[in-house]
């Protein structure tokens, strides 16, 4: 077989082929199958900010009980409370994974505020 491996943003790829993020990366099964595969790398969803931030306040279940100040508008926003794990086991996922793969494994963070 052909060598197709690469290097991508310093990193030393198998396959140029990386698995961008997708739901199916937060099944360590579908990591395993997706490297068995051959990609180069896998790609997390996204840590976002406003996570961090409902997580760091508390204010997830602020929110939601304020019915009365969105009256009928929550439900236009998801709860992300769990959203790829959730804040507090992005990092556990990211090292259970990095033992059961050779593959990079990319976290994805999501942000726009300064520091």
């Amino acid at each position: 077989m052909p060598d197709i491996s690469t290097t991508y943003l310093g990193l030393k790829l198998q396959s140029p082929v990386i698995a961008s993020s997708t739901p199916l990366a937060v099944d360590p099964d579908n990591v395993r199958r997706m490297a068995e595969m051959g990609v180069g790398a896998v790609v997390l969803p996204s840590l976002f900010e406003e996570q961090l931030m409902i997580d760091r306040l508390g204010m997830g279940a602020w929110v939601k009980n304020r019915t009365d100040l969105l009256p009928g508008k929550l439900k236009h926003f998801p709860d992300m409370s769990n959203h790829n794990e959730g804040v507090a086991n992005y990092l556990t996922h990211i090292f259970g994974l990095k033992q059961l793969v050779d593959v990079p494994i990319i976290a994805s963070l999501n942000g726009a505020s300064l520091g």
